[in-house]
C-alpha cells in the first residue's frame, strides 16, 4: 500500500542502519587480534592465556549485544504498541466476520445435505429404472423389440436427470469444509502419526539433569563433554 494510501497515520519508519563508536570498534579488533594468535593449548599457561582471550572476547560481544538491545527496545515496545492499536480496531470487524462466516457456512452444510441427499435418491431411481429396463430386455424376443426397450427406457431416464441446478453461493462467496479442533494430545498424537507433527519442545534443562541423575531416556542419544568458558562480568563501557 502507498503511503499516500494507506489508512494508518504514523512517523516516518525510523533509519536501520547504525554507525559504531570507534572505541568500540577498536575494542573488537583488539580481541580478534588477541585471540588469533593463539594456536594451540597444551600447557597450563597456555590455557590462561585462551581463558584470558576467551574472556576478553565475550565480553566485548556482550557489550555489542547490550548496545542492540538498548538501540532496539523502544523500537519493540513501539511495533507492539502499533499491533494493540490495530488489533483493537479489528476486532470488532474479525468477530461479526466469523460471526456470518458461521452462519453462512450451517446454511450452505445445510443445502449440500439437502442436495447430496436428493442425489442419492436419484440414483438409487436411477438403479431401480436399470433393473427394471434389464428385466424387460431378459423377456424380448427380437432385436427389434430390445431396441424399442431402449427408445422407451431412453426416453423415461432423461426425466431423471436434473435439467440444472440454481447456485446456492451467492456472488464471490467461497466455500469449503474444514475441521473446528477442540483439543489435540500432542505427545498421543506424535506417537501414532509422527507425519502429522512439525514440531515438539523439549525442556533441555530437565532432560540433560535426567542424564546426571543416570535416567534411560528412550530416543536419546548424548555423551558427556566438557566445554570450558569464562565467568560472566560487567560489559565494558565505552
Amino acid at each position: 500500500m502507498k503511503p499516500d494510501q494507506s489508512i494508518i497515520i504514523a512517523p516516518p519508519a525510523p533509519v536501520a542502519e547504525v554507525t559504531f563508536q570507534p572505541k568500540a570498534l577498536a575494542m573488537r579488533q583488539q580481541a580478534l587480534e588477541a585471540s588469533a594468535i593463539i594456536g594451540r593449548v597444551s600447557t597450563p599457561e597456555e590455557n590462561a592465556k585462551a581463558a584470558a582471550a576467551q574472556e576478553v572476547l565475550a565480553s566485548v560481544s556482550r557489550m555489542f549485544e547490550a548496545a542492540r538491545h538498548e538501540v532496539t527496545a523502544p523500537l519493540l515496545q513501539a511495533q507492539r504498541a502499533i499491533k494493540k492499536s490495530v488489533d483493537e480496531q479489528r476486532a470488532d470487524l474479525e468477530s461479526e466476520r466469523f460471526r456470518l462466516s458461521r452462519l453462512c457456512g450451517d446454511y450452505l452444510a445445510l443445502e449440500d445435505q439437502k442436495r447430496r441427499a436428493a442425489e442419492a435418491l436419484r440414483q438409487a431411481e436411477l438403479s431401480k429404472f436399470e433393473q427394471e429396463r434389464m428385466a424387460e430386455i431378459a423377456q424380448a424376443k427380437t432385436h427389434d423389440a430390445v431396441d424399442e426397450i431402449q427408445e422407451k427406457f431412453d426416453a423415461q431416464a432423461f426425466a431423471l436427470v436434473p435439467t440444472g441446478v440454481a447456485p446456492v453461493r451467492a456472488s464471490g462467496q467461497t466455500a469449503r469444509y474444514d475441521w473446528e479442533i477442540s483439543r489435540i494430545n500432542e505427545h498421543v498424537l506424535a506417537k501414532a502419526r509422527p507425519d502429522l507433527v512439525r514440531r515438539i519442545e523439549f525442556d533441555m534443562r530437565a532432560l540433560k539433569d535426567a542424564l546426571t541423575r543416570g535416567d534411560k531416556l528412550p530416543g536419546v542419544e548424548a555423551k558427556r563433554v566438557l566445554n570450558a568458558g569464562v565467568r560472566t562480568r560487567p560489559a565494558i563501557d565505552v
